[in-house]
């Protein structure tokens, strides 16, 4: 008896893995009665480092799906804290890829609330760090793509520019 219920809870956790692991990469759920939004937030408080690494598979696999949510989940649903530092960084790294676009949409989806807690103090330094860490060419580059989130980034964030990056910055806002 206690076998069949240990192979009920193994086979039930497999099913939300796999459930999960079809969200982030390809950006639908086998069970069409889950709302995904819902599934996100419940793994990003259950099992955080899960959906980490699911996400970040994806993005080695440059599968699109959820990923950007995904994150959203983990940066809302988490306290960043409980991660090590070894995780945090991964984290950061991913992040550092994305393109003024993606960062905005991300910034965005955290800032409607859409995951419980909105655009506070440690998720606006995230981006903001992520924002201070570019280059001068990133910088440039970001603004000739598309300078629309740029602007809308740094109106969000208020990162620190110095130097030659705070010129850039100035004759955007102006």
């Amino acid at each position: 008896m206690v076998l069949v219920v240990a192979l009920l809870i193994l086979e039930k956790q497999m099913t939300w893995e796999s459930e999960i692991k079809s969200l982030i990469l390809f950006g639908k759920l086998n069970n069409e009665t889950s709302d995904p939004i819902d599934v996100l937030k419940i793994t990003a408080e259950k099992d955080p480092e899960l959906l980490l690494s699911l996400i970040i598979d994806a993005f080695d696999n440059s599968a699109s799906g959820m990923v950007i949510p995904g994150i959203a989940a983990i940066l809302c649903g988490t306290d960043i804290n409980l991660f090590n530092p070894k995780v945090d960084e991964q984290l950061f790294e991913l992040l550092a890829s994305y393109s003024a676009t993606e960062l905005l949409l991300l910034t965005e989806l955290i800032k409607s609330k859409v995951f419980g807690r909105g655009l506070g103090s440690k998720n606006q330094k995230i981006v903001r760090r992520i924002l201070e860490s570019w280059t001068e060419i990133d910088l440039k580059d970001n603004i000739t793509l598309d300078n629309k989130s740029v602007y809308a980034l740094i109106r969000l964030v208020h990162p620190r520019f110095k130097g030659s990056k705070g010129k850039i910055v100035k004759t955007l806002l102006n």
